[in-house]
């Protein structure tokens, strides 16, 4: 049609927190969205990102085409050792607590990548919950992944509002 505005590809970014019970699913959901056309973009760390290559050339030998960005993890800005980006190399409690610290200053990072590719919709962990501010703050919906589904989501807070073992 004359007039009518060019059509342009949906872009997902998909932003997994640093454990492998957090990435697969969510590259499996990426996968998902670009076999049905979307343009998806894994935000990973250069360690994940490692982790995760023959997963992710596998799904691009099929022909479905997965971009990745990488975002320098903090490592050493919160006194782990360089390298140190996933949750299966936090061998102690104060590590694991380094890690999750480290994650929170990913913010800016990602509100830079968020700035720079305009992305139509961001898909973050549950482990972000800062994601939210700054997606809303560019004007892009941010979906949350919650590895244990909704269902789950739903029967914890169900105990926790109602209570039924103290009935």
């Amino acid at each position: 049609k004359m007039g009518s505005k060019p059509h342009r590809q949906l872009h997902i970014f998909f932003f997994p927190f640093m454990a492998q019970g957090h990435i697969l699913p969510t590259i499996d959901m990426a996968k998902l969205f670009a076999s049905r056309g979307v343009k998806t973009t894994l935000i990973m760390t250069p360690f994940n990102a490692a982790l995760s290559s023959n997963t992710i050339e596998g799904i691009q030998n099929l022909g479905i085409e997965i971009g990745v960005l990488i975002i320098k993890f903090p490592s050493a800005e919160v006194g782990l050792p360089e390298g140190c980006e996933n949750a299966q190399l936090t061998i102690t409690p104060e590590m694991q607590h380094k890690l999750f610290r480290a994650a929170a200053l990913l913010e800016q990072p990602l509100e830079q990548l968020l700035q720079e590719h305009r992305p139509d919709c961001l898909v973050a962990d549950t482990l972000f919950p800062w994601a939210t501010d700054i997606a809303s703050k560019h004007g892009i919906p941010r979906l949350v992944f919650h590895g244990t589904g909704f269902f789950a989501l739903c029967a914890s807070r169900c105990v926790l509002s109602y209570e039924p073992h103290k009935k």
